[in-house]
């Protein structure tokens, strides 16, 4: 997986996770098939893909974070980190 070979992986539980944390993040529904970047945001939260750090990047996203999942998400967890590299590097937007 941390080399993106991502057709070897399949969880579609935590995709599923993933897709409802995003959608309420995004404001939106997200469409992977129709939108690349709704697919690498998926990809980076789901599988916990870290791709170069940009901490002006992640920073940037974090107050946006802890507006939206308030405490739904615990500070620090992995989980909370998968969000905010998605928010930070994939591309999506609301």
């Amino acid at each position: 997986v941390g080399r993106c070979h991502l057709d070897q992986f399949d969880n579609t539980t935590a995709e599923k996770r993933s897709l409802d944390l995003l959608g309420k993040l995004y404001k939106r529904t997200l469409d992977p098939s129709k939108r690349p970047a709704d697919a690498v945001a998926i990809e980076i939260a789901t599988y916990g893909l870290q791709p170069a750090r940009d901490t002006k990047k992640e920073a940037f996203c974090v107050p946006t974070i802890k507006k939206v999942y308030g405490n739904d998400l615990v500070e620090g967890s992995a989980e909370y980190w998968d969000i905010v590299r998605a928010c930070a590097y994939s591309g999506a937007t609301r």
